[in-house]
């Protein structure tokens, strides 16, 4: 059996040297290759931290970031709820203890355009056309002078929806 091993070996390797092939004939076939790309949408967002104030004698103003990671073509809007601690449509951070103070979240830096969720009048959003996907996008948000508040450290949770 060991000289067969060794005889086929140096056949083999006979063959290649003189350019012939071990194989009589070749067959060949096709198969298709694909990729299906799921349109898609990841949001994230920043928090929104007021500065901290001894009174609300003037509107405290502050800034965040929403982005969105959607597949490039896909048009989405971006909608930012009235929190947890909402009264009707009015924005409130609360203190856990009965105390709120009303806020509110706009699209724009003179903070005239409130941005609403999904389905309401003022969203924001774009048409997929960003080269890699991905688009930030500010929330201009405040804490309105004259309201009578006490001391305490006030919260609220927004729940941030991207509709593709």
């Amino acid at each position: 059996m060991k000289g067969f091993k060794r005889f086929a070996a140096v056949s083999a390797l006979s063959m290649s040297m003189l350019g012939g092939s071990a194989y009589a004939a070749d067959s060949t076939t096709t198969f298709t290759v694909s990729l299906t790309v799921l349109e898609s949408c990841l949001v994230v967002a920043t928090p929104l931290t007021f500065v901290d104030v001894p009174s609300l004698a003037s509107n405290n103003d502050a800034q965040s970031t929403v982005t969105a990671t959607c597949t490039i073509g896909s048009d989405y809007q971006i909608g930012l709820d009235d929190g947890v601690n909402a009264d009707v449509t009015q924005r409130r951070l609360h203190d856990g203890s009965g105390n709120y103070v009303n806020y509110d979240m706009y699209t724009d830096s003179s903070r005239t355009t409130r941005w609403d969720d999904i389905g309401g009048t003022t969203t924001q959003g774009d048409d997929g056309s960003d080269v890699d996907g991905i688009k930030a996008f500010t929330v201009y948000g405040r804490v309105p002078s004259g309201q009578s508040v006490s001391t305490g450290i006030f919260t609220d949770t927004v729940t941030v929806t991207v509709s593709f």
